[in-house]
């Protein structure tokens, strides 16, 4: 093993369980909904505050305290931050704060293997008060974990479906990804507030739904994008989105109009996309492919009489 190995003794939560709990817990002292601009500015408070005490423990010890195995996908952490962290009076919230900052792919892999579980462990829970704010935590965690549909598109072509020609072929430079899953957040948004809308009571669907927007841009803003950024895209698309009715064509009609093709052009901008028709398909089908894979009706049906 590496001197740089050896150093950091602590690697990211071992089971999607201790994932879960990290989301859960980022967020158990907001019992009632914060609102969007409150919700990110927070965020960004917690992140930057953890980044200064990245450079802290870092300056002090003369090495990195944070580091990424890219084979495994994991993010390790200095036994050193950890205590710097904890040895502030907000430990609790500005510990599990550290790992949504960094999302990895492994985490992404815990969350979605271990979802079907989560879904299933509120099978006789009722929609309570309560019980509506952690599914809205459990929900935001599973979507920003599948924030990655662009990406992914982008990826799988080698870069050839970008019609930017300063979008660099092998990767996406991190503020592109960053304002793409801010789009796909938003598209995401405006199909649960549907689903939502059809699965519970108009009571019910506002504060869920109320619950799910603090939560997602909370998440964001941890990710390190700008809170009036965040707030200003999902205020505008909710907007848009409202007057689409139908998330895909009917059979024989154009595609103008439709929900995942509009949102998919904003989606793409970013990577210089927004235009380019193998894009636009392939969102539309990926996003519907991670919706499935989200099992929202039984989510929110689940403990209903």
């Amino acid at each position: 093993m590496s001197l740089f190995g050896r150093w950091f003794a602590k690697k990211e939560s071992p089971a999607a369980e201790k994932v879960r709990g990290l989301i859960e817990n980022a967020w158990e002292h907001a019992t009632e909904p914060k609102g969007a601009a409150e919700s990110a500015r927070f965020g960004a408070e917690l992140r930057e505050r953890l980044i200064l005490l990245i450079e802290k423990t870092e300056t002090e010890i003369g090495q990195l305290a944070l580091g990424f195995a890219e084979k495994e996908g994991v993010m390790m952490v200095h036994p050193k931050l950890l205590d710097q962290i904890r040895q502030q009076p907000d430990c609790a919230i500005l510990e599990p704060a550290l790992y949504l900052c960094f999302p990895t792919t492994d985490a992404r892999r815990r969350v979605n293997a271990e979802w079907p579980s989560t879904v299933k462990r509120y099978r006789d829970k009722a929609n309570t008060k309560d019980t509506l704010r952690e599914k809205s935590l459990a929900l935001a965690g599973f979507i920003t974990n599948n924030l990655d549909v662009a990406a992914s598109i982008y990826t799988e072509s080698g870069g050839k479906i970008t019609l930017d020609p300063t979008t660099p072929a092998d990767e996406l430079a991190e503020e592109q990804e960053m304002q793409a899953r801010l789009e796909e957040a938003a598209c995401w948004y405006r199909v649960i507030d549907e689903l939502a809308f059809r699965y519970l009571g108009s009571d019910d669907r506002a504060l869920f739904m109320d619950h799910l927007q603090d939560h997602l841009v909370h998440i964001l803003a941890l990710e390190g994008l700008p809170p009036d950024v965040i707030c200003a895209v999902m205020y505008e698309r909710t907007q848009e989105y409202g007057r689409y009715q139908r998330w895909v064509p009917e059979e024989g009609k154009g595609t103008k109009g439709t929900l995942l093709w509009e949102a998919a052009k904003h989606v793409g901008a970013p990577i210089g996309a927004g235009r380019h028709p193998v894009f636009l398909h392939a969102f539309g089908l990926g996003f519907l492919e991670r919706l499935q894979q989200a099992l929202v009706p039984e989510l929110l049906t689940s403990g209903q009489k």
